[in-house]
């Protein structure tokens, strides 16, 4: 861990009257979980102390705790008046289709409809309920909702109701009127006792079967978000902080820890959003590509006028698109802990990386030095090349269940319980092989080998972990030979060169990727032979010439390590802020809380304009009536929302935008749609008196 600190924050005579106000800023990334404690005085922010700590995936309230005793070591707990935390678990939770059993209530949809959004993907062996109801685009109720035989389909699809985690549901047309949504709700809150997702209450947006799986998504994640963040409140307690707890959104603001636990799903990309937040507290960049290369990916995303770029169409997550507002973010298996291997299906062997992401042999040398030393050094003393060399295997978090597994499944399991085992004296054959890749999709194990950490431990770039494994890794792989017979390397130095290289060479790509993207070419353009050639600075007859047209961010703990080459490749001037290792822990403390509210007018037959606003619709004469209402309504649910979830003071914005089609020449009124955004800062809590939010 790494630990700085400031001065008279930790004299324990100062009263708690006069204390400044202290924030503190957590991050659970992949691989590492950052801790940052900042002071707030005059408006300008001061960083006090960062630390790292392994994510502790089986409980990631272990490592926060670690990151988090570090910087708030001597620390007076009155003086800390925030706390804020983005984290992965959402968003790796919905990739590993990890969760919560749910149940879908649609009304008054057809089966078709939800099948095209995927929601059967989504749902897997969960169950969903179709019963009759809806409305028009109008708000118009389309066909009586049947209370009836919701019962009846509960009774028949839910034979063990205690084994359900939630229920998500979804009405036709429910953001224009949302009374069968609610109907039901208050339906299943009778019934049941678990938490209920209402599709209007996550978007203001049409498009139901993208709502659906929003909400299935929403419902499943409860548990998981919530569990963390008692887990989270328990740890602080602990420690006598009683500061109000915010969480990171997708879109890099902030709500309260009680709203995250009731809207989990809006946590998604809660990390990269707070990395790019983090990025522009760091540098004031006001249009630049932030990069942040951590331990399994590679997150890019781009700052505009000094806001992160948002994804208009909503978020994809796992292959799901959802409707959840987040950033921009272009996301590859790309990092330190990426695995490097030998690609045999060309011509020539290549190395490659990722995405696979493995546990550093150096790492896992360090955490046990009587096993895997010892297993290194035994296969360099085989002087014939072996398959599998160097790599190791280790189970994820105690011993799992064997029940309903395959024999070859038993028996990897069981060769494990007793600490790591290098793969070649478990392995034997691709079946093999293949089942222990099964158990690590599932979580169960975890791979280990060579990667780019153990490569700058041989370069002596990196000192954290053993290099003397990372170095003998190295060996092993040097010497296994290609389609040619010839050895993959002459030297464990030139295999380290080469694996940089290719950090480097990834990594331009990416973040020209999404350049290229922002720029509105098509998705691949970069592996392009002319923009390759562009940014190798070709002169023939031809002269190419391709460069980033702003700066560059580079973030994350090994940045510095490999930005300045990514720079100089693409011919950037790249900026590499202190404590850049810790963007996202800062990030997620400094931002703001911004929430959102939008509704819509539309125009009946009869000429009535109606607003679908406050789950009601009201019939006004004219438009500009329609709009003042639609406006005020928004405005105080926008500033009540705001303040639940611990804002302070807060500047409100109103867009409208009127939607006309032309007929015949005239101009025909479709609808309007009205937003309106509050954002503050959120309170900072003094034991004596202050504002806490729940």
């Amino acid at each position: 861990m790494h630990r700085s600190a400031g001065d008279s924050l930790y004299a324990p005579a100062m009263p708690v009257g006069s204390l400044p106000f202290l924030m503190l800023g957590i991050d659970t990334g992949g691989t590492y979980t950052d801790a940052v404690l900042l002071r707030e005085m005059d408006g300008a922010t001061e960083i006090l102390a960062t630390a790292k700590a392994l994510t502790t995936r089986h409980d990631l309230a272990l490592g926060i705790g670690a990151a988090v005793a570090t910087v708030i070591e001597g620390v007076i707990p009155e003086s800390i008046g925030l706390v804020s935390m983005s984290t992965t678990l959402a968003t790796n939770a919905i990739v590993e289709a990890q969760g919560g059993r749910v149940c879908l209530v649609s009304v008054g949809f057809a089966a078709s409809e939800l099948e095209r959004a995927g929601l059967p993907e989504v749902l897997g062996s969960d169950p969903s309920i179709s019963i009759g109801g809806g409305h028009t685009s109008h708000g118009d109720e389309s066909a009586p909702l049947d209370l009836d035989s919701l019962d009846e389909l509960l009774d028949r699809h839910l034979p063990h109701p205690d084994e359900l985690s939630g229920f998500a549901v979804v009405a036709q047309f429910a953001v224009r009127n949302p009374s069968h949504e609610l109907a039901v709700r208050d339906h299943l809150r009778h019934r049941f006792d678990v938490p209920v997702t209402c599709s209007h209450e996550l978007t203001a947006n049409l498009n139901g079967p993208k709502r659906a799986v929003t909400s299935v998504l929403n419902a499943r994640l409860i548990g998981l978000i919530t569990d963390l963040i008692e887990a989270t409140r328990t740890l602080l307690a602990d420690r006598s902080i009683t500061a109000p707890l915010m969480v990171v959104r997708g879109d890099g603001s902030l709500i309260s820890a009680a709203t995250a636990a009731t809207r989990p799903v809006e946590t998604i990309l809660s990390g990269p959003a707070a990395s790019v937040v983090g990025a522009r507290h760091l540098t004031g960049a006001v249009d630049a590509v932030v990069s942040d290369i951590g331990g399994t990916t590679t997150d890019v995303a781009i700052l505009v006028n000094g806001e992160p770029r948002l994804r208009a169409e909503g978020a994809v997550v796992g292959g799901h698109e959802t409707m959840v507002e987040a950033v921009d973010i272009r996301t590859v298996g790309l990092g330190g802990d990426s695995e490097v291997w030998q690609d045999d299906s060309g011509k020539v062997t290549q190395l490659r990386l990722g995405p696979r992401r493995v546990v550093p042999v150096s790492l896992l040398a360090m955490q046990y030095p009587d096993l895997v030393g010892p297993a290194l050094h035994r296969q360099l003393n085989d002087n014939t090349p072996r398959w599998l060399s160097g790599c190791f295997a280790q189970l994820a978090r105690g011993v799992p269940s064997i029940a309903g597994r395959s024999e070859i499944a038993v028996r990897l399991i069981e060769s494990l319980t007793d600490g790591p085992r290098a793969l070649r004296d478990i392995v034997s054959t691709k079946r093999h092989e293949v089942v222990l890749d099964s158990l690590v999709s599932e979580g169960v194990v975890l791979r280990s080998g060579f990667t780019p950490t153990d490569a700058c431990h041989v370069l002596g770039v990196h000192h954290a972990f053993d290099a003397d494994a990372a170095c003998a890794a190295a060996r092993l792989l040097a010497r296994v030979q290609g389609k040619r017979g010839t050895p993959l390397a002459t030297s464990e130095s030139e295999l380290s060169l080469r694996v940089f290289d290719l950090v480097v060479e990834r990594s331009a790509e990416v973040v020209l990727a999404a350049a290229l993207e922002r720029d509105g070419f098509s998705r691949g353009l970069e592996r392009h032979e002319l923009i390759r050639a562009g940014l190798d600075g070709h002169s023939g007859l031809v002269r190419a010439s391709v460069s980033l047209g702003a700066s560059l961010v580079g973030l994350g703990a090994s940045a510095a390590t490999y930005y300045p080459d990514v720079g100089e490749c693409l011919g950037a001037l790249v900026v590499l802020p202190e404590h850049a290792g810790v963007a996202n822990a800062i990030g997620a403390v400094v931002g703001r809380v911004r929430i959102v509210r939008s509704a819509a007018i539309t125009r009946k037959k009869n000429g009535t304009f109606n607003a679908h606003v406050g789950g009601t619709v009201s019939a006004f004469d004219d438009l500009e009536h329609a709009a003042q209402h639609v406006e005020s309504e928004l405005r105080l649910e926008a500033v009540r929302r705001a303040a639940e979830s611990g804002a302070d003071e807060v500047e409100i914005t109103v867009e409208r935008a009127d939607n006309v089609a032309i007929v015949e020449g005239a101009e025909l009124f479709v609808d309007s749609e009205i937003t309106v955004t509050a954002a503050g800062r959120p309170h900072l809590f003094r034991r004596s008196g202050g504002f806490e939010a729940s």
